[in-house]
């Protein structure tokens, strides 16, 4: 494949990997991770290491990975029961899939409210684990947009040079 033809693959697949990181339906580290990838082995590594390409694809791993964690942790922190950090887990997972960008911050929301109540927590105690929630997700699309973001200057950097 032509030189010209996989760079528009590569730019393609990173700007789908920025909207994926906002839209749950998109994989959006690893698709920002693929394009970066791709650029690396289209100039055999010379351009990006293959141990740069390794550490990205690392962090993208473990970032995807805070992506679920870090809700539940904030929470948490915030004294949240089980039932608040289950509601947190399951409605990360059932807000994004059913609500979009929306429900990713609605879902772990209502997700640990709800189970803050049923564990009978006092309401306001609810509303702090809840928020802590949201505070996790916040955090970590932040930090994914940021890596995307680098892997992107990267590109960009290696391209011009």
């Amino acid at each position: 494949m032509e030189i010209l033809t996989l760079t528009i693959i590569v730019f393609l697949l990173m700007f789908l990997g920025l909207v994926g990181i906002i839209l749950p339906v998109l994989p959006g580290l690893i698709l920002s991770w693929a394009g970066f990838f791709l650029y690396a082995w289209m100039y055999q590594f010379q351009k990006i290491s293959l141990t740069i390409t390794l550490i990205f694809l690392g962090l993208s791993f473990v970032l995807s990975l805070f992506d679920y964690l870090l809700p539940m942790l904030s929470a948490k922190k915030y004294q949240a029961s089980r039932k608040g950090l289950w509601g947190a887990g399951l409605g990360l997972f059932l807000g994004g899939l059913l609500f979009g960008p929306a429900g990713i911050i609605l879902g772990p929301f209502l997700g640990t409210l709800l189970g803050e109540i049923y564990d009978k927590k006092d309401i306001l105690v609810a509303v702090k684990s809840a928020q802590a929630s949201v505070i996790g997700i916040l955090i970590s699309t932040s930090a994914k947009m940021v890596l995307a973001l680098v892997m992107l200057g990267w590109v960009v950097i290696s391209l011009v040079k």
